[in-house]
């Protein structure tokens, strides 16, 4: 599907005083924004994954509760969704370069240990890399992904179908 870009906007005030911008490469080269939020001061972090056609602002409340309990926490937008670049939205099969990216940039930072929680399309952008995911990712949280593929397509071209006949 094509981009779906949006403003973010400032740092929500829950979470400013401890969060700076930041912007990554996803492996693929994808630029991709987002907000670091500062954990504790250990080596653990989490990523949060948003779902489709949202963005990072999606997981403030997430990484709001995650940030709290000593994680280090990165929130940004997938590739052709909020501030990020790209040109397509592949509901979580090209995004999974976008998470393998985001592991890479924590890692550089001396993060070593690595949660990921992601709804909807970012649920599936998880199980999708499950396969590449390295050992230093100990849990992950799927929350509303899709079970199949070829369904959520299907789903998201009727429904595209139907605004195009109202």
């Amino acid at each position: 599907t094509g981009p779906m870009r949006s403003p973010v906007g400032a740092i929500p005030p829950r979470l400013s005083g401890r969060t700076s911008e930041i912007s990554f490469p996803a492996r693929d080269g994808t630029r991709l924004s987002g907000w670091l939020v500062a954990g504790d001061g250990s080596h653990r972090a989490v990523i949060l994954l948003h779902g489709h056609g949202a963005s990072r602002k999606q997981m403030v409340a997430r990484a709001d509760f995650l940030s709290r309990q000593g994680y280090a926490a990165l929130l940004y937008d997938a590739r052709a969704q909020g501030a990020s670049m790209g040109d397509r939205i592949s509901v979580g099969w090209y995004e999974t370069s976008d998470l393998l990216g985001a592991l890479d940039f924590m890692r550089d930072r001396g993060y070593t240990s690595f949660g990921c929680v992601g709804a909807s399309q970012g649920g599936a952008t998880i199980l999708l890399a499950a396969a590449r995911l390295p050992p230093d990712v100990a849990w992950v949280v799927v929350e509303s992904s899709y079970p199949d593929l070829r369904e959520a397509v299907d789903r998201q071209i009727g429904r595209a179908s139907c605004r195009e006949r109202v």
